[in-house]
């Protein structure tokens, strides 16, 4: 009866553990943080963010805490596609961020931050951009403070390294040799260890984390620069989350050497355990500096640290040569929002390809402050 009821135990956590997947920090760290932001940012930008996002059509994103995850519940939107490698920079081992090396047309978290915050403080900005400039702008604040956000090309910053995870209950009965859940380095940080908090919610969560940050850590974190969040998460991401534990604590090695498709590597029970005050610090950190950026923003103020990464530009390209039509989604049948002169330029947000074999568009942002898309192949990159 004792080994049918742990393996009862042990089905029940698998697939509690499976069902916490679907979370893509996955929405619910996302939520966390910026619950703690809200709660640390002052009225005035409490009442810039409401007058923002008050009429946002996505009914979910009429708060902050709603706002954080939709970028991620675009995800699958071939028009928002562009999108895509701003969640993140990819640094070599042993090396440090270089805008030229890390952060091509395509776009990476650090400048994503500056583009999104420029927008956001400027109230003459389209309503449009402005909404979506926001949501971006809280949602990438979030991800450069999860370390595999900030991690290693080679393996999609823990993408590409399989992990067993087991119940500890399971493991204790010796049950769980079929029912260990194999997951992605990257997603057991998105998700697994804040759900080891085992908190009745995201808000619960939220006020418990809040609640454990001194006056101390609020001064010291309140850092607003991309380049020092970009250092320490991926001094983190080297030294504690692509590291094994033993014996309760972090130990020598990479996962990636120790982890196959076939063989993933089997972490310990105790696992979360010892991740987690990491991940609950990047959390609360994460918190406080987007509370300090949205305060910041709100007094029209781009703190310089946010625009470290100076931004690109786009021209029409030589065989231009009357204007080149900006659409409002990368398809030569969709509406104009604008257009560009030959010697004018537009701001280089990013790219966007809608399958492998189509045309490869930039989307940029107009003088006007309007947003949209150009071909690739009737553009030159100017800075």
């Amino acid at each position: 009866m004792r080994r049918k009821n742990a393996t009862l135990i042990c089905l029940t956590a698998a697939l509690l553990l499976r069902a916490g997947t679907a979370f893509a920090w996955g929405n619910e760290g996302h939520e966390v943080l910026c619950e703690i932001a809200w709660q640390e940012t002052g009225d005035p930008a409490k009442t810039m963010v409401k007058g923002i996002l008050k009429n946002d059509p996505d009914q979910p994103s009429r708060t902050l805490r709603g706002a954080c995850t939709w970028p991620d519940r675009k995800r699958g939107d071939p028009n928002f596609n562009w999108v895509e490698p701003q969640h993140y920079v990819n640094i070599e081992h042993g090396k440090t961020f270089d805008a030229t090396d890390n952060c091509g047309p395509e776009g990476c978290v650090l400048r994503a931050i500056g583009q999104s915050a420029r927008v956001v403080a400027d109230p003459a900005a389209p309503a449009e951009e402005r909404r979506q400039a926001l949501k971006l702008l809280a949602h990438f604040v979030g991800d450069i403070h999860q370390p595999l956000h900030v991690s290693y090309p080679k393996d999609r910053g823990g993408n590409s390294i399989m992990v067993a995870v087991c119940d500890p209950g399971c493991k204790a009965a010796h049950t769980c040799d079929s029912d260990c859940e194999t997951l992605k380095l990257h997603k057991v940080w998105d998700v697994q260890i804040i759900g080891s908090h085992h908190q009745a919610d995201s808000v619960a969560l939220a006020h418990q984390l809040r609640n454990g940050i001194s006056a101390q850590q609020r001064q010291t974190w309140r850092v607003l620069d991309v380049g020092t969040w970009t250092t320490e998460s991926f001094a983190l991401a080297e030294d504690v989350a692509y590291h094994p534990v033993q014996n309760g604590a972090v130990a020598p090695g990479y996962l990636g050497d120790i982890a196959t498709p076939q063989h993933p590597a089997q972490l310990p029970a105790d696992y979360d355990g010892v991740m987690r005050p990491t991940v609950d610090e990047q959390l609360q950190k994460g918190a406080v500096r987007l509370a300090a950026v949205l305060d910041a923003l709100a007094a029209g103020q781009v703190p310089a640290g946010l625009v470290a990464v100076a931004p690109l530009h786009v021209t029409p390209s030589n065989a231009v040569t009357s204007k080149l039509v900006v659409r409002k989604r990368p398809t030569t049948s969709s509406p104009k929002v604008g257009q560009l002169l030959p010697g004018k330029t537009a701001e280089l947000i990013g790219a966007q390809q809608t399958s492998p074999n189509s045309a490869v568009w930039y989307r940029v942002r107009l003088t006007n402050g309007r947003e949209g898309f150009v071909k690739k192949s009737l553009a030159t990159q100017t800075s």
